[in-house]
C-alpha cells in the first residue's frame, strides 16, 4: 500500500526539522538523490487517466472547452508526487550504513 501524506509526516515528526532530506533509490544499485518539486495531481481511477486535457496539455482548446481539464472517467483521487531532484554529485551512490537502515 502506498504511503500517504499523514503517514510521511508522521514519520518525520521525530527528525530536527533541518536535517536534509535526499532519496534513496534502486536498492540493487543504490543511488542517492536530493529532492526536487512536489506537486500534486488528481488521476482518475485507473490512474492512467489524469483530469488535465491531452490535447492542449491543460492550455485550453476546443477539445476541453477552453478550460485544460476533462471530466475523468470514473472516481478521482489526488496523489503527491515527489521528484528526485540531482544525484550527490560528492557522493552519488547511497552510503552502505543508510542502505542497511532501510533494509537493503
Amino acid at each position: 500500500m502506498a504511503m500517504t501524506v499523514g503517514e510521511l509526516r508522521e514519520a518525520l515528526e521525530d527528525f530536527d526539522e533541518d536535517t536534509e532530506v535526499r532519496l534513496a533509490i534502486q536498492p540493487r544499485y543504490p543511488m542517492q538523490y536530493t529532492v526536487g518539486e512536489v506537486a500534486e495531481v488528481e488521476l482518475g481511477e485507473d490512474e492512467s487517466r489524469d483530469t488535465e486535457c491531452r490535447e492542449c496539455g491543460g492550455e485550453g482548446c476546443e477539445d476541453c472547452g477552453g478550460s485544460g481539464t476533462v471530466e475523468p472517467d470514473g472516481e478521482t483521487h489526488k496523489v503527491v508526487y515527489i521528484a528526485e531532484g540531482s544525484d550527490v554529485r560528492e557522493a552519488p551512490y547511497l552510503p552502505g550504513l543508510a542502505a542497511r537502515a532501510l533494509g537493503w
